[in-house]
């Protein structure tokens, strides 16, 4: 499933980037069908299901291309800053595992799916607290006791040849 995904094709009104629009918005994705005839893509964009979104684009035109990507950006990206945030993280945790690892100093960074905390799970109405269920392959909420665990179980002493690593907890659902 491409769900939550955003997907930019260029060449979308024929061909390969037609069938690949195709495939990606069947699969859940919104999809950013890209040509450099408006009227060709849109034509291209009303025989496929799902999400799609006709755009004009030259992609010899490096002016025209930052344009386009600063639009997108703005219509069709709201988990981008937490994403951002995210990466930020994980380099900075293979930094420090790479740094300071003669120094015996380890770090790990924890990428977690929908885990049943106060602040996220009570925030949530009962709809919502089913819909974010169905989100992993396993159905249901991580327990805030598993990640303490995981994180307890990697930090001691029995596992010190790890470090500068993301460990996920997501219940089967790519995080990153």
């Amino acid at each position: 499933m491409l769900k939550d995904k955003v997907a930019i094709v260029s060449g979308a009104s024929r061909g390969l980037g037609f069938e690949i629009s195709k495939q990606f918005a069947e699969m859940g994705a919104t999809v950013i069908m890209c040509s450099r005839s408006m009227a060709s893509v849109e034509d291209s964009a009303r025989w496929i299901k799902g999400k799609t979104y006709p755009e004009r684009l030259d992609v010899t035109n490096a002016q025209g291309i930052a344009e386009f990507m600063r639009h997108v950006a703005e219509r069709h990206t709201a988990g981008a800053p937490y994403s951002i945030a995210k990466s930020g993280v994980i380099a900075i945790t293979k930094h420090i595992g790479l740094e300071f690892g003669d120094k015996n100093i380890r770090a790990c960074t924890l990428a977690l799916g929908n885990i049943s905390t106060e602040a996220t799970f009570a925030s949530m109405t009962l709809t919502e607290r089913k819909k974010a269920a169905m989100e992993n392959s396993m159905k249901l909420w991580g327990d805030p006791r598993e990640v303490a665990t995981i994180a307890a179980s990697v930090t001691n002493e029995d596992f010190t040849f790890a470090t500068g690593n993301t460990i996920v907890i997501d219940g089967g659902t790519v995080t990153l």
